[in-house]
């Protein structure tokens, strides 16, 4: 493995869909190191903190396009995006793209999900 702290996941990311330059940079790191050596530390936070958003974004589209079993994980990555602060019409914004659950969904996933914890636990 290339950059142990990044994972086989963001690797993929880099070779096959990050940007130009992006993809320049890491080909140019990848292409210094020598036999099985890995990425120092330094390099890998410097990659990390430069793509990490685009690799996020691109992490939730290939979530959601998963199939019709992976329409519950869309329903997280609408629960993460709730959490994390953002507005009702924000989600229902990326619901609106394809990146999570409508709204009414949500919310009765939302109360299903609550009752059974709170049921669960006693």
């Amino acid at each position: 493995m290339t950059a142990p702290q990044l994972g086989f996941l963001f690797e993929y990311y880099m070779f096959s869909t990050s940007g130009y330059a992006a993809n320049r940079k890491w080909l140019a790191d990848i292409g210094e190191l020598v036999g099985n050596a890995p990425l120092t530390d330094v390099q890998q936070t410097s990659i990390k903190s430069d793509n990490q958003v685009m690799f996020h974004g691109w992490l939730m589209v290939q979530i959601t396009s998963i199939g019709s079993n992976g329409r519950r994980q869309m329903f997280y990555i609408t629960f993460i995006a709730q959490y994390y602060g953002l507005s009702r019409e924000g989600i229902d914004l990326l619901a609106s793209y394809g990146y999570g659950v409508t709204l009414d969904m949500f919310d009765d996933l939302r109360k299903m999900y609550k009752v059974r914890a709170v049921s669960e636990s006693r």
